[in-house]
């Protein structure tokens, strides 16, 4: 941690734990994130000293940072409304500014965990895995009980805030447009074509997703102009071009795309060579068939 800070543990429910880590100074600014992904192998000095989501970057803009992380696959189950509230209550009247920001499970914590506040939510593909319309099958049979108000039902109109998402990413896009637009309807939905699941992956590359970030929070109001040619230069973006193909039945142009992104250097939990394997032989399977339009 850099000199000028102190990091402490100020809530703790047995699964999910809130660090807080300000300036000794005071600052204006508040960043609430949220992990998306699971901390069981840390230790709670570990957790103390583990540079969580978006920390570094977040410090580094002056802002002081409380992460939520979780030990267990719960997505933020086990944490109520009234529960973050009395967390934040303790902490957010020493600030001018206050955000809530995360990616995928964690963007939807960021969402959700706004509901009764005037705080700024910054989410990135927000995905709820376990929703029992929205969430996806193989999550929903781990048997995660589905605790928290159903989003949708809700629709509050005065809520500022920011939503990034792939508009071509099936489960993202259904998501935003049946539950998060339903619930916050004048938000600032940012669209990036292609950049998969989470898109901060793709934008964090390219320095897009630190442009935006900063522009929000700094009041700015960012204008999102595309990717840039660094990003789509990328093996992820090619292989989501290529995703894109094969569900318009494009397996010719997909096979192409796909040549090209095994060329790439890139390797990655997102598009690695056993992804770009298995939709390369969809690809000759359906041409085989003679199920292709081009």
């Amino acid at each position: 941690m850099k000199y000028g800070y102190e990091t402490k543990e100020i809530f703790d429910n047995g699964n999910t734990i809130a660090l807080f880590t300000r300036a000794v100074s005071p600052v204006a600014t508040l960043v609430v994130t949220f992990e998306a992904g699971v901390k069981a192998r840390y230790t709670k000095d570990e957790l103390l000293r583990h540079p969580t989501f978006g920390k570094s970057f977040l410090l580094n803009l002056g802002c002081d940072v409380l992460s939520f992380c979780r030990r267990r696959p719960l997505w933020y189950q086990d944490l109520s409304l009234c529960e973050f509230d009395n967390v934040l209550a303790g902490i957010s009247g020493a600030y001018e500014r206050v955000y809530l920001y995360g990616s995928s499970g964690g963007a939807y914590a960021a969402l959700y965990f706004s509901r009764n506040n005037d705080f700024f939510p910054i989410a990135i593909s927000p995905r709820m895995s376990i929703h029992p319309k929205f969430g996806s099958d193989i999550y929903r049979r781990r048997h995660v009980p589905y605790l928290h108000e159903q989003m949708e039902r809700w629709s509050i109109q005065g809520k500022k805030g920011a939503v990034i998402y792939d508009p071509h990413d099936k489960f993202d896009n259904q998501y935003v447009r049946h539950i998060v637009k339903r619930a916050f309807p004048r938000l600032d939905y940012v669209k990036v074509p292609h950049s998969g699941h989470p898109s901060g992956l793709i934008l964090a590359r390219s320095g897009q997703l630190q442009q935006l970030v900063r522009g929000y929070i700094s009041g700015d109001n960012p204008v999102f102009s595309g990717l840039s040619t660094e990003a789509k230069n990328t093996r992820f973006y090619v292989f989501n071009l290529a995703k894109h193909a094969v569900r318009h039945g494009r397996y010719r142009a997909a096979l192409r795309l796909l040549v090209a992104a095994e060329k790439m250097p890139e390797m990655g939990r997102k598009a690695n060579e056993k992804s770009i394997k298995q939709l390369r032989d969809r690809c000759v399977a359906a041409l085989q068939h003679g199920n292709h339009l081009a």
